[in-house]
């Protein structure tokens, strides 16, 4: 087991992780995938801001699951889970400046689309999410590109 293995399953219960096969070469297009969410946010903001706050969640969401295949790890799919990702983004790997308000944003998006009384979110709050977003897929990017380089290297 790696240091960054060793780290995701000090954060995380087992009961919360499903081994998978490792595979670094599927985490780019989790990264990429959320990197399309977030080009749509940015389309969806002017007409619906609560689902570019949904899609950039989903970005951030999508870019922690790429960190997960490169050690063959994923999160179980079960009520809860997003808080196995809340964990996740406590990772000392990440720049925790940038990943300070990933729970934060978890609270938002839930308010504004499972509350019985959801909240308003405005273009410009939705545009600040999305660059919030968009720089933890881009240290998500960093993490993984690290993580290959040193990898390749120690074989």
């Amino acid at each position: 087991m790696n240091e960054l293995e060793n780290q995701i399953r000090s954060l995380l219960e087992p009961k919360e992780l499903k081994s998978i096969v490792a595979d670094p070469s599927s985490c780019q297009a989790h990264i990429d995938r959320a990197r399309q969410h977030l080009n749509a946010a940015e389309m969806a903001v002017s007409v619906d801001p609560s689902a570019a706050v949904q899609l950039a969640y989903d970005a951030a969401r999508k870019a922690l699951n790429a960190i997960l295949m490169l050690v063959g790890l994923k999160v179980h799919e079960r009520a809860g889970s997003h808080g196995s990702y809340v964990r996740l983004s406590k990772l000392t790997h990440l720049d925790q400046e940038i990943w300070i308000g990933f729970e934060e944003l978890k609270k938002i998006r839930n308010r504004a689309e499972y509350d019985e009384h959801p909240i308003e979110i405005s273009s410009s709050f939705a545009l600040q999410i999305i660059e919030e977003s968009r720089l933890m897929v881009a240290d998500v990017q960093g993490l993984v590109e690290r993580f290959i380089q040193t990898t390749q290297a120690e074989s």
